[in-house]
């Protein structure tokens, strides 16, 4: 009993310990920089990782200093403002806590001049994965761009990228497929936090929004999400651990052409390639004499509950 004691303790204290970093949300406040919310009505661009680093909901947060601006409206990206709908589904417009919940992935991507009436400043804080492909950069570059022809401004909340800051890898964006799902070009692991991102996206492709990032502090760039001490929420429902971005970098694209799983639809998404058709242990002995570095392959069975080969055995 007292081993069993110790160990749930020692769990807990590692769970509760006090993070390494400091979000731009931790510091929004903290460091006075609410004076440039004063007397303006406010848009928040939030989903359910919008969350400081002791969880507590960003929504929150700003409603508890709404002393001197006002919360007009909520914005939400794909997946829904609680993450719940599944990858390209249409997400409608809601309400939450007496606020509407005007969604940026349902008629439209992005917001309209109605949308935006009204709206003196957006502030975005959501949780990116580091991937050039996930849409939640895709809808605060649409953002930015009509924000700007309307001289709103963007507070960008920054967050870690996951995989970290240095890894850049994938190929570069080919211009002729410009779309939601890749609007910028930067290769596909771009090594960016989100603030980056944004200030990046507005420099390059000169939107000249009036663009304000709130950095983190404690951040390294040779940090994972692992080594933040911060808590992983699942940012879609595909990407339930924090390394999840890693897998999603290296099975995504396949998964894309549809002649194999990747986990999609099972217990392991991204972690996982396979199809009826793939004799198991030989895939794995010919991948593993590719000899690439840090990798092992090792066959496993599985049968996806829904999406590519549901029900069937792989």
């Amino acid at each position: 009993m007292k081993k069993i004691v110790l160990i749930f303790l020692f769990s807990i204290s590692i769970l509760f310990a006090d993070p390494k970093v400091e979000l731009g949300i931790d510091l929004f406040f903290k460091d006075g920089k609410s004076a440039l919310l004063d007397n303006k009505k406010v848009a928040l661009l939030i989903n359910h990782t919008s969350v400081d680093k002791n969880l507590k909901p960003t929504l929150e947060i700003f409603k508890e200093n709404a002393k001197k601006f006002q919360i007009v409206k909520l914005f939400s990206p794909e997946h829904g403002l609680n993450g719940v709908n599944l990858a390209g589904e249409k997400v409608n417009n809601t309400k939450s806590k007496n606020i509407e919940v005007v969604s940026l992935h349902g008629a439209h991507k992005r917001p309209t001049t109605q949308m935006l009436k009204d709206v003196d400043v957006i502030i975005y804080d959501i949780q990116e994965i580091g991937c050039r492909p996930y849409t939640y950069a895709s809808t605060l570059y649409y953002v930015i761009e009509e924000a700007a022809k309307k001289n709103i401004k963007v507070i960008v909340l920054d967050r870690p990228n996951p995989i970290n800051g240095i890894i850049t890898n994938g190929p570069m964006l080919d211009e002729k497929y410009r779309s939601f799902l890749g609007y910028i070009n930067v290769p596909y692991c771009h090594g960016m936090t989100i603030g980056e991102l944004a200030n990046f996206f507005n420099s390059e492709y000169k939107v000249n929004c009036n663009l304000e990032v709130i950095l983190m502090k404690g951040w390294q760039r040779d940090m994972t999400f692992s080594d933040t001490g911060l808590s992983w929420i699942p940012t879609s429902p595909n990407m339930p651990e924090a390394d999840s971005p890693y897998f999603c970098a290296s099975t995504g694209i396949l998964g894309e052409l549809e002649i194999v799983s990747i986990g999609i639809g099972y217990t392991l998404p991204f972690k996982i390639v396979g199809a009826p058709w793939i004799d198991a242990e030989k895939f794995a002995s010919n991948l593993n004499k590719q000899k690439l570095p840090g990798v092992i392959f090792f066959p496993f069975y599985f049968k996806p509950f829904y999406g590519a080969y549901r029900n069937q055995n792989c």
